[in-house]
């Protein structure tokens, strides 16, 4: 599952709608049972708003540091993998990563989006309980 692909998830920052192209009002109303939603005050090292069962919750604790691939970055306990939570300018979740990330991403990576159309960014579908 490393190194597939970066996909998209119905995980997003209340009130936040980004490049999304949905309405507020669609997330609010009829699609509102489909999503996590995070806090609006949500930053890139909010892991206390983490929602246990999406993957963000399970896998702390969470800290920073110099990865090798030329940042300092969020990383997750989970095989080390980046981590970065939805904030303001980014309130839609990405999940797994390309190649290109190197030894920062597998299926436990998860970071923030803008949410914008990607031809390189895919999806899975998953069966709700809801």
């Amino acid at each position: 599952m490393a190194g597939g692909a970066h996909e998209y998830v119905a995980a997003y920052m209340m009130g936040k709608v980004g490049n999304s192209e949905f309405e507020l009002t669609e997330l609010t109303g009829i699609y509102k049972n489909y999503f996590d939603i995070y806090s609006e005050q949500s930053t890139s090292t909010s892991y206390n708003n983490r929602i246990l069962g999406d993957a963000t919750g399970e896998m702390g604790p969470f800290y920073e540091y110099y990865d090798g691939e030329g940042s300092i970055r969020n990383h997750n306990s989970w095989y080390v993998d980046f981590a970065d939570f939805v904030e303001s300018s980014n309130p839609w979740f990405d999940r797994s990563a390309d190649y290109g990330n190197g030894v920062i991403t597998s299926q436990f990576y998860f970071h923030k989006y803008s949410g914008s159309a990607i031809n390189y960014v895919g999806f899975r579908l998953v069966v709700s309980p809801r």
